[in-house]
């Protein structure tokens, strides 16, 4: 049944290129901690990719995406969350395409043979070579974040942070916008949490963080060391506009040699890597 999909793909390739239709599909990352399915389909270009497929007339994308699963990889996903979504024109079509992620407890999976090759769970830090189309959703999915490594004296700037959760530490710093490199990133955030103007930066090291309670996407994360700053250190930006009793920020210059212990810094990838970068 196989060879159906593999010359019926080629055949609506020529569709595609005489006619350019408009249509809409979906793509569906189930997550399963720290790692991702992935499958490799019995048509189309080489390489794995995330379930998926056309939507019907009349239905929703979100339902589609758990009609996809199921029928692909044999998981019946109960909640799915909408990401974004982007066009693609490699294959001459216009294929508009929503990006979902469902989180599931069992790594547990029946493929359907006509249509997938092969399926299988990988790290996200650990991505094997993705077709443009999942590359495109995992853009889209892995968003990334860009912080500062501020030292001055022996002494490291950090936000301390209080809120209805707990108290705990971050690095300053926040997510990189369209059209933004992350030196770009780590910079405005600079001036917009502390009110300092960065004078000179470098690249420091770069981390993956899964966030794998499920809360959060997983990001790459960029990290810069400010050799050079002015200024002086004044909560601004979004933060000031939110500071409430349940929502507390504090730019605090803490000793350097503290961070090793601090098991309350976040994230704790990057903590242990800067311990590790400076030899501490």
């Amino acid at each position: 049944m196989r060879w159906i999909y593999f010359f019926g793909y080629r055949l609506l390739l020529v569709y595609w290129f005489l006619f350019r239709p408009r249509v809409f599909g979906v793509k569906c990352i189930v997550q399963n901690g720290d790692q991702v399915l992935l499958i490799r389909n019995s048509y189309g270009p080489a390489g794995w990719t995330f379930p998926g497929g056309g939507v019907s007339n009349g239905e929703a994308p979100a339902n589609a995406a758990i009609r996809e699963t199921q029928e692909e990889v044999g998981i019946v996903v109960q909640d799915v969350r909408f990401r974004g979504e982007y066009l693609f024109t490699k294959e001459y079509k216009k294929d508009y395409v929503s990006v979902f992620s469902a989180i599931v407890d069992s790594k547990d999976f029946v493929i359907d043979n006509k249509e997938v090759v092969e399926a299988k769970w990988f790290a996200m830090a650990e991505m094997p070579t993705l077709t443009l189309h999942a590359q495109e959703a995992w853009r889209i999915f892995m968003n990334k974040r860009a912080a500062a490594i501020i030292i001055q004296n022996n002494k490291i700037l950090l936000m301390h942070r209080f809120t209805q959760a707990g108290e705990y530490w971050v690095f300053p710093g926040g997510g990189v916008e369209e059209n933004e490199t992350e030196e770009e990133a780590m910079k405005r955030e600079v001036a917009e949490e502390l009110s300092l103007t960065v004078k000179i930066s470098k690249p420091m090291f770069e981390v993956f963080n899964p966030f794998t309670m499920g809360k959060y996407p997983p990001r790459q994360e960029y990290y810069y060391l400010v050799t050079e700053f002015s200024g002086a250190v004044k909560l601004g930006g979004n933060e000031a506009v939110i500071m409430s009793q349940t929502d507390q920020f504090y730019p605090t210059w803490v000793e350097l040699a503290k961070i090793k212990f601090m098991e309350n810094l976040h994230p704790e990838v990057a903590r242990k890597k800067l311990v590790e970068v400076l030899e501490l």
